[in-house]
C-alpha cells in the first residue's frame, strides 16, 4: 500500500499545490487550497495505478470516490495516447 505522506513529497503534488495557492490569491485562499489539493490527488492517480494500487485503495487513501479515480485515469490515458510520437520509417542504406 502507498504512503500519502510520501506522495506529498512528489513534484506532482507540489506543483498542484502551488497552482492551488495561486488560485487562492485569485478566488480566496481556502478555495484555492482545496482546488490545488484536489488537482494534486487527481494528477497522482495514474502514477499510483502504475505502482499497483487499486482504484478502491486510491479512493480511500486520497479521500476521493472511485468514479473520480476512474475519470482521472481515463483522462490521463486519453492525454497520453494523443502525445505518442508518430513512428518514422528509417531510411534504408542506398535510398
Amino acid at each position: 500500500m502507498f504512503d500519502l505522506a510520501a506522495f506529498r513529497d512528489t513534484a506532482v503534488y507540489r506543483e498542484a499545490f502551488t497552482e492551488g495557492e495561486a488560485e487562492g490569491e485569485k478566488w480566496g485562499k481556502r478555495e484555492g487550497e482545496k482546488k490545488g489539493k484536489r488537482e494534486g490527488k487527481l494528477d497522482a492517480v495514474p502514477f499510483l495505478l502504475e505502482l499497483g494500487a487499486s482504484e478502491e485503495q486510491i479512493a480511500v487513501n486520497l479521500s476521493l470516490n472511485v468514479e473520480e479515480v476512474r475519470a482521472a485515469a481515463l483522462a490521463h490515458s486519453k492525454k497520453s495516447s494523443s502525445r505518442k510520437p508518430r513512428s518514422r520509417r528509417r531510411q534504408q542504406p542506398g535510398e
